[in-house]
């Protein structure tokens, strides 16, 4: 690892106390500047899918709301 890939690895460990498996499953840390990859850093098991559904009423919820907005068919 380099060192920023280290830097991150340790402040992750440190702010979940050392057991990640607290907040979630996997984490993925992928830094680029400029094109360049820098870090890229992945914890816990990688899955092909995530499971969005939880997240798909709040999406779809606030997009609806804003288009609404914006034609000032919602105040």
């Amino acid at each position: 690892m380099n060192p920023l890939e280290n830097e991150i690895y340790a402040r992750v460990l440190e702010a979940v106390d050392d057991d990640l498996s607290k907040i979630t499953q996997s984490l993925h840390f992928r830094v680029l500047h400029k094109g360049t990859v820098k870090a890229n850093i992945q914890f816990g098991e990688k899955y092909k899918y995530y499971d969005w559904a939880s997240l798909t009423k709040i999406i779809f919820a606030a997009s609806a709301s804003m288009r609404l907005y914006d034609l000032g068919l919602l105040k």
